[in-house]
Protein backbone atom coordinates (compact mmCIF):
# COMPACT_ATOMS: atom_id res chain seq x y z
CA UNK A 1 0.00 0.00 0.00
CA UNK A 2 1.57 3.42 -0.97
CA UNK A 3 1.35 6.35 1.25
CA UNK A 4 -0.01 9.29 -0.80
CA UNK A 5 1.11 12.17 2.38
CA UNK A 6 4.97 11.75 0.83
CA UNK A 7 5.54 13.70 -2.23
CA UNK A 8 2.00 15.84 -1.16
CA UNK A 9 3.15 19.29 0.23
CA UNK A 10 -0.36 19.86 1.42
CA UNK A 11 -0.50 16.75 3.80
CA UNK A 12 3.28 16.75 4.31
CA UNK A 13 3.18 19.77 5.95
CA UNK A 14 1.33 17.99 8.77
CA UNK A 15 2.71 14.61 8.96
CA UNK A 16 4.93 14.31 11.87
CA UNK A 17 7.75 11.90 11.88
CA UNK A 18 8.49 10.50 15.05
CA UNK A 19 12.11 10.18 16.66
CA UNK A 20 13.64 6.83 16.74
CA UNK A 21 15.14 5.64 20.07
CA UNK A 22 17.09 2.36 20.84
CA UNK A 23 17.07 0.91 24.19
CA UNK A 24 18.95 -1.68 25.69
CA UNK A 25 17.57 -4.27 27.65
CA UNK A 26 19.14 -6.31 30.64
CA UNK A 27 19.51 -10.21 28.93
CA UNK A 28 17.21 -10.95 31.90
CA UNK A 29 14.28 -8.66 30.59
CA UNK A 30 15.03 -10.25 27.20
CA UNK A 31 14.77 -13.55 28.39
CA UNK A 32 11.38 -12.64 29.77
CA UNK A 33 10.26 -10.60 26.75
CA UNK A 34 11.10 -14.07 24.55
CA UNK A 35 9.76 -16.65 26.60
CA UNK A 36 6.44 -18.70 26.97
CA UNK A 37 5.55 -16.27 30.29
CA UNK A 38 5.06 -13.53 27.96
CA UNK A 39 2.39 -14.92 26.21
CA UNK A 40 1.14 -15.77 29.65
CA UNK A 41 1.20 -11.83 30.97
CA UNK A 42 -0.29 -11.05 27.73
CA UNK A 43 -3.37 -13.22 28.40
CA UNK A 44 -3.93 -12.10 31.98
CA UNK A 45 -3.82 -8.18 31.24
CA UNK A 46 -7.38 -8.49 29.35
CA UNK A 47 -8.43 -10.72 32.53
CA UNK A 48 -6.75 -7.87 34.97
CA UNK A 49 -8.57 -5.19 33.27
CA UNK A 50 -12.09 -6.80 32.73
CA UNK A 51 -12.68 -10.03 34.06
CA UNK A 52 -11.06 -10.36 37.38
CA UNK A 53 -12.82 -6.72 38.84
CA UNK A 54 -16.25 -8.08 37.66
CA UNK A 55 -15.49 -11.26 38.88
CA UNK A 56 -14.64 -9.32 42.18
CA UNK A 57 -17.56 -7.36 42.06
CA UNK A 58 -20.03 -10.63 41.48
CA UNK A 59 -18.07 -12.27 45.09
CA UNK A 60 -19.09 -9.15 46.92
CA UNK A 61 -22.49 -9.11 45.34
CA UNK A 62 -23.05 -12.82 46.20
CA UNK A 63 -21.81 -12.42 50.00
CA UNK A 64 -21.97 -15.47 50.80
CA UNK A 65 -17.84 -15.87 52.06
CA UNK A 66 -16.19 -19.31 52.56
CA UNK A 67 -12.67 -20.47 52.11
CA UNK A 68 -13.70 -21.13 48.44
CA UNK A 69 -14.74 -17.58 48.08
CA UNK A 70 -11.90 -15.67 50.08
CA UNK A 71 -9.62 -17.74 47.84
CA UNK A 72 -10.79 -16.62 44.45
CA UNK A 73 -11.09 -13.29 45.59
CA UNK A 74 -7.39 -13.35 46.74
CA UNK A 75 -6.41 -14.57 43.46
CA UNK A 76 -8.53 -11.28 41.92
CA UNK A 77 -6.11 -9.17 43.88
CA UNK A 78 -3.26 -10.90 42.96
CA UNK A 79 -4.53 -10.91 39.04
CA UNK A 80 -5.40 -6.98 38.87
CA UNK A 81 -2.22 -5.95 40.77
CA UNK A 82 0.42 -8.63 39.67
CA UNK A 83 0.17 -8.55 35.97
CA UNK A 84 0.04 -4.68 35.67
CA UNK A 85 3.48 -4.93 37.92
CA UNK A 86 5.01 -6.30 35.00
CA UNK A 87 4.18 -3.64 32.75
CA UNK A 88 5.56 -0.69 35.19
CA UNK A 89 8.76 -3.00 36.03
CA UNK A 90 9.49 -2.96 32.36
CA UNK A 91 8.33 0.59 31.37
CA UNK A 92 10.97 1.99 34.16
CA UNK A 93 13.56 -0.28 32.55
CA UNK A 94 12.69 1.82 29.31
CA UNK A 95 12.57 5.39 31.07
CA UNK A 96 15.70 4.82 32.55
CA UNK A 97 17.45 4.29 29.78
CA UNK A 98 15.37 7.06 28.18
CA UNK A 99 16.59 9.44 31.09
CA UNK A 100 20.48 7.86 30.10
CA UNK A 101 20.44 9.08 27.28
CA UNK A 102 19.31 12.67 27.83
Amino acid sequence: MHDTRYGNPELEEHTHHGNTLLVEMSEAWVRRLNSPLYVVVNTLTGVSISFAPLFLLMLGIHNQWNVLTISMAAACFLVIFAIPMFYILLAGQVIKQVMRKK
